[in-house]
């Protein structure tokens, strides 16, 4: 009879326990949750950044290659200008322009 008392105080425990395993259990069910959603959005960020390099380098290049471009066509709209400023230099004036 005095083991009667003792096996209600363990089951009581038991019960408690069991509660507290299953209570347990699914805060790290919804955990695991978030940690898949957590890593797919660790992908998609990751994928972004992967995506946002690639742009950066395409614009990079493509930026070397305008540059290069503009470089030459200003080249020769100096050379232009300088022709342009020779022949002027040796076309004698017109009469009209000389009264001014």
């Amino acid at each position: 009879m005095t083991s009667f008392p003792a096996d209600l105080i363990l089951l009581a425990a038991l019960v408690v326990t069991t509660a507290s395993v299953a209570l347990l259990n699914r805060r790290l069910k919804a955990v695991d949750r978030l940690n898949a959603d957590y890593g797919k959005a660790l992908a998609e960020a990751s994928s972004a950044l992967i995506c946002a390099r690639d742009a950066l380098d395409t614009f990079g290049h493509d930026g070397r290659e305008v540059l290069v471009l503009l470089a030459g066509r200003i080249d020769t709209a100096h050379a232009l200008l300088a022709e342009i400023d020779a022949r002027q230099s040796r076309a004698p004036l017109a009469p009209e322009l000389h009264d001014r």
